[in-house]
């Protein structure tokens, strides 16, 4: 390995080569959770004419300021505007329009009296009347013309993913596609004898590979794809050419196990001899020191250890931003970090690494706290489904029962 550098500085220098490279087209209506590659301006008001909130009689709050149940004011029913319709009379002095929700607001009115509050009845001349028995101030229940965004504004920037609300802001601009980044295709694959595929009676010596569907559901969990090209074993021939074979098909490619400094740890090298470009080799980070990270041909490499819990770790401190990133994601991600207490405390040891916990949330008169008990080996995938996220705790922090901690949080 070389010199350990800070998980920022590798998370740094894997970023400067992880890059989105295809743009698509996508309806609408397939967009949700794809990231924009545009930004995306109004191109009419939203609404683009003022409308009503409720149904009732379109009216002029002066004409009603003194109404009640005792004296309702009287007014002229001169037509009936429904959503979609299109011309519609003046309102004058005297006069209402009866008015559905959605619909156009009448000309001249500047206020919905609700339905409840008013009857309509005929007059002995044939006319139509409605009685107001409240008032009403100017601008009741009326949304004016771009309320919901003006001609020209900023509704939704390239780099953020595509929610529905967001979709539904687009949608009623009219728009039926959107630029958005291309999914990208990240490989997985592992490396070492000792593991054996599902199905498969274990041999001495052998376990069941389980970071290579761990490492795929966390890559499907950030919006790309994920394809498993297998294993490898411990022989470099074979592995040679199937990480030649993963590199030309894969946007980047994630391998698992072989990074350390052992006899049989040959995946380094391996991608050297390919023509990779070492970013880093070790990172100040327990578990989960040993991780390399490489470029082939502008394409981005991420090694993991092959201890499970230590490839987690690997994988959402470094692989998860490294996809994200594939993606053009610049805000939107489902990982942050959020302040918690933290309780189970176990013995500690001093390092120099960066030490992370599994933990679990639990919430507790409007505080967080993170339990971390439980086996922290970095050999075994932590237990149960209830684990949420990862303590941090710095080589220079002590920590003790109740302190406060940051917790990096993952929603899947």
């Amino acid at each position: 390995m070389d010199t350990l550098i800070s998980i920022e500085e590798a998370r740094a220098r894997l970023l400067s080569v992880s890059k989105p490279s295809r743009v698509t087209q996508a309806t609408l209506m397939s967009s949700y959770d794809l990231i924009l590659a545009q930004d995306i301006v109004s191109r009419v008001d939203t609404p683009p004419f003022d409308r009503a909130m409720l149904d009732g009689f379109a009216v002029r709050a002066a004409d009603v300021q003194s109404s009640d149940a005792q004296q309702p004011t009287v007014l002229q029913v001169i037509g009936d505007a429904f959503a979609g319709t299109g011309s519609l009379p003046d309102v004058s002095p005297g006069t209402a329009v009866r008015t559905m929700t959605g619909a156009r607001l009448a000309p001249g009115a500047d206020a919905i009296v609700r339905l409840e509050w008013a009857r309509e009845t005929q007059g002995g001349d044939g006319q139509r009347i409605v009685s107001i028995f409240r008032s009403v101030r100017s601008e009741e229940a009326v949304q004016r013309r771009g309320e919901g965004g003006g001609d020209g504004q900023l509704l939704a920037q390239a780099g953020h993913r595509l929610t529905p609300l967001t979709i539904g802001r687009l949608a009623a601009q009219g728009l039926a596609v959107v630029d958005t980044y291309d999914q990208p295709v990240v490989g997985v694959m592992t490396v070492g004898d000792e593991l054996a595929g599902a199905g498969v009676p274990l041999l001495d010596g052998q376990v069941y590979d389980s970071n290579s569907a761990m490492l795929c559901a966390l890559i499907q969990a950030t919006g790309a794809k994920a394809r498993f090209f297998g294993s490898s074993g411990d022989d470099a021939e074979v592995m040679q050419r199937m990480l030649h074979a993963a590199l030309k098909e894969c946007d980047a490619l994630i391998t698992i196990g072989g990074v350390s400094v052992g006899d049989r740890d040959l995946t380094p090298a391996t991608l050297e001899a390919l023509g990779a470009k070492r970013l880093f080799w070790g990172v100040w980070m327990r578990p989960g020191t040993p991780v390399y990270a490489a470029s082939y041909q502008g394409k981005p490499v991420l090694a993991c250890s092959g201890n499970p819990f230590a490839a987690w770790v690997n994988a959402v401190l470094l692989a998860w931003p490294m996809v994200e990133s594939l993606q053009g994601l610049t805000s939107g991600s489902r990982q942050w970090t959020i302040p918690a207490r933290i309780r189970s405390v176990p013995p500690l040891r001093r390092l120099k690494h960066t030490r992370f916990l599994q933990a679990t949330l639990i919430r507790d008169e409007n505080v967080w706290w993170a339990d971390v008990s439980g086996s922290h080996s970095s050999a075994l995938i932590p237990h149960g489904s209830t684990v949420q996220g990862l303590v941090r705790i710095d080589a220079s922090q002590e920590v003790q029962e109740g302190d406060w901690v940051e917790v990096l949080f993952t929603q899947m």
